[in-house]
């Protein structure tokens, strides 16, 4: 009596290699095993290997007593004869459970490293951006540092000249300035007072070479405190007479070369 379709031969098989099937079911494979039915051998061999792969993967459970005593009794000699021997199905080898928990463990532990090494890679990535930004900040600090080392000799220099700006008619009396010029470099530094300009206005800074006015740059005070200025190639000493503040439309003067309203400062520089 052979199976009529693939549907009852994976039912039967599966149920066989998980031992659920009831007794005449059971009989019944045992008998088409032993008539040698190709098929269903075959999906016993599967059914078999996923039947062990799942007890392996379970976890180790202590059998009850009473089922260890009905184990035993059915295994005595004699309690069950059999007409025909069953047909023996070879199912492929399984590995131990042991070996299966190896194999887990080896995986584990490689995932473990994996993602260590991840961890640690993604650190020291950090570390290296870290650093890097340390050195640029580091590297920035020590030319701000150098710089201002820089105008500072410029203060200490014996060559530097002063040159007091003092306010015109024009201006307001209150409107200090003082400049310190280096003719070998130069470079100069002028430290404003009371340089608050009216609404709508900008005070804007000359220098007069050869008699010329050329445009040094708006002076941005509030009236708060000192404003200063550092400038670079003011001019040469023997060309540089005098420096000039005058009073522009806000924004400053049109043209870099004249001013466009009062001047309200000037301070000669001597010696030119």
């Amino acid at each position: 009596m052979g199976l009529s379709t693939r549907d009852e031969i994976q039912e039967l098989a599966a149920g066989y290699a998980l031992g659920v099937l009831d007794e005449a079911d059971r009989r019944r494979v045992e008998s088409l095993l032993a008539s040698g039915d190709a098929e269903l051998e075959a999906a016993l061999r599967d059914f078999g290997d996923a039947a062990a792969l799942m007890a392996h993967a379970a976890p180790p459970v202590e059998a009850p007593a009473a089922l260890r005593a009905r184990v035993l009794d059915a295994a005595r000699p004699g309690r069950r004869g059999a007409a025909q021997a069953p047909r023996v199905v070879r199912l492929s080898e399984r590995r131990s459970p042991a070996s299966a928990a190896w194999t887990w463990g080896w995986m584990a532990a490689a995932a473990a490293l994996a993602v260590a090494t991840f961890v640690s890679w993604r650190g020291a990535e950090q570390t290296r951006v870290q650093l890097a930004e340390t050195r640029e900040r580091l590297a920035q600090m020590e030319r701000t540092m150098a710089e201002e080392r820089r105008w500072a000799e410029l203060l200490g220099s014996p060559h530097t000249r002063q040159v007091r700006l003092t306010a015109t008619p024009a201006g307001d009396p209150r409107m200090t300035a003082m400049a310190m010029y280096d003719p070998q470099s130069q470079r100069a530094i002028i430290t404003f007072e009371h340089m608050a300009a009216p609404a709508g206005h900008d005070y804007e800074l000359w220098a007069i070479r050869d008699g010329r006015p050329a445009s040094l740059g708006l002076i941005h005070g509030t009236g708060d405190g000192p404003v200063v200025m550092r400038l670079e190639g003011v001019g040469a000493v023997e060309t540089l007479g005098a420096f000039a503040v005058s009073l522009e439309a806000a924004g400053g003067a049109p043209t870099d070369d004249a001013p466009g309203g009062p001047v309200v400062m000037v301070g000669a520089v001597a010696g030119s």
